[in-house]
């Protein structure tokens, strides 16, 4: 064996496991100093904490990703008037993510958050309206909730009122228009 694979053996073997032992630590850090108590005070009510536990449980952050048990802490923190996560809960309605998919169900919890001014929600909202998902097609009430997420600076919601614009749906065509809400998507990096 040559001295350069030996070496390599050497300072390799070692890196290796101080990576593996410094990614096991920090597992157990963010379980011992953050999901723990994200949990302990989402079982004492606050909703801030529920939806974000909520989120953990989502992705999958320190456990494998639990969909059911995420909607379960969003729907609490939702039932309390907590925006971000009744408007979560109405995206897993929508796409049936934790729970048997509910257009009608999603429209009611987006518009839950929308009314408190959560724009995601109201984006939402705007396309479910465009799309006719959960309520009656309607372009111009999509245009409404597209604009007032796009005022607020949403970028998912400046393309689709720019789409809107471009379509001459629920509004009076305008390239002009459509392409200055093009561009404000596009200078927030929206694809």
């Amino acid at each position: 064996m040559s001295l350069f694979r030996v070496l390599l053996r050497i300072i390799l073997l070692p890196l290796a496991i101080l990576l593996l032992l410094g990614l096991l630590l920090k597992s157990f850090l963010m379980v011992l100093f953050v999901i723990r108590p994200l949990r302990a005070a989402a079982e004492k009510g606050d909703a801030d904490a529920q939806f974000r536990y909520g989120e953990h449980c989502r992705k999958g952050s320190y456990r494998p990703e639990d969909d059911a048990q995420a909607v379960q802490w969003f729907r609490k923190a939702a039932e309390q008037g907590y925006a971000e996560a009744q408007c979560a809960l109405g995206l897993c309605c929508k796409e049936g993510t934790g729970v048997p998919r509910d257009d009608a169900q999603a429209v009611q919890w987006f518009t839950k958050s929308a009314e408190q001014g959560y724009a995601a929600a109201q984006c939402a909202l705007g396309l479910c309206s465009k799309e006719g998902t959960g309520v009656p097609r309607d372009d111009a009430q999509a245009v409404q909730w597209f604009n007032k997420s796009a005022e607020q600076g949403y970028a998912a919601a400046q393309y689709h009122l720019g789409l809107c614009c471009k379509e001459g749906a629920g509004v009076p065509r305008d390239d002009a228009q459509a392409v200055q809400w093009f561009r404000k998507a596009a200078e927030q990096g929206y694809a």
